[in-house]
């Protein structure tokens, strides 16, 4: 496949088929494995850790997401680097490190308000007071769900305005409800079930499940509660993306359990435990020993609930140690990924100087020493180019050919300096003429210069010849030694034609090169302007 087929891929498959997304991403790092196309791979890495994370896998996307976010501020990517440091968040946040997630979703926040991408600041606003809530901060975390929804109202996203609605709608909802104010939840259940007529979304209605059970619990309507239970009951899947879903389910588990609704219980804490184990989440699977914690203690089952006490004190040392390799993990990583961006931006630098000093050198050779301007070898590359490109377009081409008469004279009796000082006023001369499109002029050699002309009719290159020999005679430099006249002047040859492909510009040259010594047989300070000759 092409790199862009593979870009597709990626782009377009990461959540609903991360494993197509994966070997995707696995080939576009292939190409890439020697850093030559930073973009490219920073993409590659950055999917890789969102299709990863829709696999609950943990480990694996955060050690994608903070190897794209190095490649990622070196591009400036800002939309991606929000997405990562929303991922490293969210990652954090499910292995129970409050603190770090809080770092990571200040960063995104930051990065994303930066780059304007209103949609995105909007999602980690929502993921803020998510992460209050799971710590029962309830005040902070509809203070985020809240300016979520004053965002939305200044800040349109589009179609998914209804999904982040209800997402809001339920964070506040479940505050109400863990605070027991019925009277909001329900406020906030029908505002949930106004925006999810004619949107069905599997995973927001699971939450939304969860949500009214447990207020249907609350308000004492077992029926209502009851018809939830059955509705949920139903979208149980080992598909669900655990990291996006876990808590509605385990909320869920502990209404079953306080109801003694013990099958549909024990398939939940099934399931679940099924789920964490998969994605190898400590944090989560003590978070479902809990649960057959508290089964075995309800049933008074005490040699499992002692069995299961063990689990606990087990995944507790294995979550710290978890915790404890992911944060070393991540901080070894981000400090070889930064030796790694420093060492690709001091080739980057070395790269640049050696181009820039080939530039001036290329410069430099291409650069009369004396006037600035272009000289013979610029000439000798750049006039067949020229010739060619007149050829192909049809359009005019002409070549005039000049020197400052009796300047050996000038030299010999005013002096070298002066004889300098008088060959760089007609080169400056002769460089304003660049300003016309087409014009370009160089040293020849000696007091010896050439002005090319690209596209140009004869009319229009022979009133700049004209010119020319104006402006060096309006500079009034005194040239007593010359017979043509009492201050500086020069004489000019010009061949200006339709280019042919059977001639060459050298050929060109020499017609111009004619009519100048056509010129200085006959006279000094004037212009032969005259058709390609063979």
């Amino acid at each position: 496949m092409t790199v862009e087929e593979l870009l597709t891929i990626v782009t377009e498959n990461s959540w609903k088929d991360p494993d197509r997304t994966i070997s995707a991403c696995e080939e576009l790092m292939t190409m890439t494995a020697d850093n030559a196309d930073p973009d490219i791979r920073s993409i590659a890495l950055y999917f890789a850790a969102e299709a990863y994370y829709t696999k609950n896998n943990i480990e694996r996307t955060v050690r994608f997401a903070t190897s794209a976010m190095s490649y990622l501020e070196e591009v400036g990517d800002m939309f991606l680097m929000a997405k990562a440091n929303n991922l490293m968040a969210i990652a954090a946040m499910t292995s129970g490190n409050a603190l770090t997630a809080m770092e990571y979703y200040i960063s995104a926040l930051n990065v994303s308000r930066k780059a304007g991408e209103k949609e995105l600041e909007n999602m980690i606003l929502i993921n803020i007071g998510n992460l209050y809530l799971s710590y029962s901060d309830f005040g902070l975390a509809e203070s985020y769900f809240k300016e979520s929804i004053d965002f939305m109202t200044l800040n349109p996203v589009g179609g998914d305005n209804i999904i982040y609605y209800v997402t809001d709608y339920l964070g506040l909802g479940n505050c109400a409800l863990y605070r027991g104010d019925t009277e909001s939840a329900f406020r906030y259940d029908g505002l949930i079930e106004e925006y999810l007529k004619g949107y069905p979304n599997e995973g927001v209605t699971i939450g939304f499940l969860s949500f009214r059970a447990r207020l249907y619990q609350l308000a004492g309507d077992v029926a209502k509660r009851d018809e939830c239970i059955e509705e949920f009951q139903e979208k149980l899947s080992a598909d669900l993306p655990l990291l996006d879903y876990f808590d509605d389910l385990y909320d869920y588990a502990k209404l079953l359990l306080k109801q003694g609704m013990e099958d549909k219980f024990l398939s939940v804490v099934d399931l679940l435990g099924e789920l964490t184990e998969k994605a190898k989440i400590p944090r989560l699977i003590r978070k479902v020993t809990t649960l057959r914690i508290k089964y075995h203690k309800s049933r008074g089952e005490e040699h499992e609930y002692r069995s299961q006490m063990e689990h606990f004190y087990r995944q507790t040392l294995a979550m710290e140690d978890a915790n404890r390799s992911m944060m070393v993990a991540m901080m070894t990583t981000r400090t070889e990924l930064e030796r790694e961006r420093r060492l690709r931006e001091k080739e980057r630098q070395e790269k640049e100087r050696l181009e820039n000093e080939k530039r001036e050198m290329k410069r430099r050779a291409e650069t009369d020493g004396l006037t600035g301007i272009h000289n013979r070898a610029k000439f000798n590359e750049y006039a067949p180019i020229a010739y060619t490109r007149s050829l192909m377009a049809g359009k005019c081409f002409g070549i005039e050919i000049l020197d400052i008469d009796y300047f050996k004279q000038f030299n010999d009796n005013y002096g070298h300096q002066m004889g300098d000082l008088c060959i760089i006023t007609v080169a400056g001369v002769l460089a304003s003429l660049e300003k016309t499109e087409g014009v370009s002029v160089y040293r020849y050699g000696g007091d010896e210069f050439i002005v090319m002309y690209e596209g140009l009719e004869r009319p229009a290159v022979g009133a700049i010849s004209e010119h020319l020999k104006a402006v060096v005679e309006s500079h009034n430099m005194p040239h007593e030694y010359s017979p043509a006249s009492d201050h500086v002047t020069i004489s000019q040859g010009v061949c200006v034609d339709s280019p042919r492909p059977d001639i060459t510009v050298w050929e060109f040259l020499k017609c111009a090169d004619n009519a100048l010594y056509e010129v200085k047989k006959t006279s000094r300070n004037a212009i032969a302007v005259t058709n390609y000759v063979c």
